[in-house]
């Protein structure tokens, strides 16, 4: 089954000129198929005979409206109507209206409430109502190809003979004359073209907003994932507009700003580092707000067994946030926290918050006091066991071997370790009884 879209092709011929037509339809054709072509106007007008060359060779079906007042345009109204009528029939994928009138921004919005794509086509002096209405607007004059000219000949086929003895005044006059006028007709079809060319740092700025929005892991996102989120921002983008004829070939000449990476058939961009100062591990495990923030966020994410995808941690959390801390990648961070530990499952990266040490010794308390209620003395290797079957309690991710070497070595100044020949193992509050050798 075929994917390409039928649109309809409406166009104002009040507001479009006819030189445009040809390039206007190769347009129309990256689009989808131009399965109806219709051109609204006032046909008894000579302002329209251009336009009459075009209808045959295009297959364009025209539509005769009489201005039946001075100053009124029915012809919108009748395009309006018609549009309306193609809407209900529920044949087209999209519409391409063709026109430089802002009247028609209504009509682009309430065809687009139905989920139908709204293409947009007009000059640059349409205004900017009607362009964000559309899903898609291209300007006309980009449509148009570059006219070269030859300044150079024009001067010599202008000049006269300079053997000539009766025309040096004349010569004077004449060249200056033809030079400027050429190179003022270049100039200003430049400047008609580039009018509404957006500026380049407000470009980049909405790059690095569509990187920060859709990175993966790594801070990569995807070429197309770009081109959708700028045309969705900003309807009237165009790389053309840039003198570029690819969206690649654009973010390459950025290299102050992004990486780009090719792998196989796929482009990806990076915005380049702009990070602070990189934290170090000791400075990191130390700031409490962040340990607790990444804490929080972690618990939100996480499924059952305590792991939440690292995308999704650092989504809610948000990329910029966490680059305030000197790190490139998010998982480099996350990797220098002691209570948090890394994973690779499935193929994505999951991360798992588990105690810290002041949970731990407040745990070991808790416990000494219950035992105590109970009228028994809590023993290391009873404590060993409780903390075993805590899913959120890894003394590895800590830096020990064994569960029995964290408690001899947690805290020092809340514990203190000495023989007891009477109970070897137990545990009082704040002190430590036991015979083991430290690190066993």
């Amino acid at each position: 089954m075929s994917t390409t879209k039928k649109l309809a092709v409406l166009i104002d011929a009040d507001n479009i000129s006819a030189d445009v037509i040809e390039y206007l339809l190769l347009e129309i054709n990256k689009f989808g198929i131009a399965s109806v072509k219709r051109i609204y106007g006032d046909w008894t007008d000579t302002k329209l005979n251009k336009w009459k060359d075009t209808l045959l060779p295009y297959a364009i079906t025209p539509i005769q409206q009489f201005a039946y007042t001075n100053g009124k345009n029915a012809t919108d109204m009748a395009m309006v109507i018609d549009a309306m009528d193609l809407l209900y029939s529920n044949t087209f994928d999209g519409f391409c209206l063709v026109s430089s009138d802002s009247d028609f921004t209504r009509l682009a919005s309430r065809i687009r409430e139905n989920g139908i794509e709204v293409i947009g086509f007009g000059q640059n002096k349409t205004p900017e109502a009607f362009v964000k209405a559309c899903d898609k607007f291209v300007r006309t004059e980009l449509l148009m190809p570059v006219k070269e000219t030859n300044i150079q000949t024009t001067v010599n086929t202008t000049a006269p003979p300079t053997n000539t003895a009766a025309t040096p005044q004349v010569q004077n006059i004449a060249t200056p004359a033809a030079t400027p006028s050429a190179a003022a007709v270049t100039k200003t079809n430049q400047a008609t073209a580039q009018a509404k060319t957006p500026d380049l740092k407000h470009l980049t700025h909405l790059i690095k907003q569509a990187c920060q929005a859709h990175a993966d892991d790594k801070g990569w996102t995807k070429l197309g994932t770009i081109g959708t989120y700028l045309t969705r921002v900003m309807p009237d983008f165009d790389v053309r507009h840039y003198q570029f004829d690819k969206l690649s070939t654009l973010i390459n000449s950025l290299s102050d700003s992004f990486h780009t990476e090719l792998n196989g058939s796929v482009y990806s961009i990076q915005c380049k580092s702009t990070l602070k100062k990189q934290w170090s591990k000791e400075e990191l495990n130390m700031n409490s707000e962040l340990v607790n923030l990444l804490s929080q966020h972690i618990s939100n994410n996480a499924d059952s067994n305590g792991w939440a995808y690292l995308g999704d941690v650092v989504k809610s959390i948000g990329s910029q946030r966490l680059s305030q801390y000197g790190f490139a990648k998010a998982s480099t961070l996350f990797e220098q926290i002691n209570t948090i530990e890394l994973q690779n499952i499935n193929g994505k990266l999951c991360v798992k918050k588990y105690w810290s040490i002041s949970k731990i010794c407040a745990f070991i308390n808790q416990s000494i006091e219950t035992y105590k209620i109970n009228g028994k003395e809590l023993t290391v290797h009873e404590l060993a066991n409780e903390l075993r079957i805590q899913p959120l309690v890894n003394h590895r991710i800590l830096g020990f071997d064994s569960i029995v070497q964290m408690i001899l070595k947690i805290r020092p100044e809340h514990y203190q370790f000495i023989a007891d020949t009477q109970s070897a193992h137990k545990i009082i509050k704040k002190r430590i009884l036991t015979n083991l050798p430290s690190g066993k």
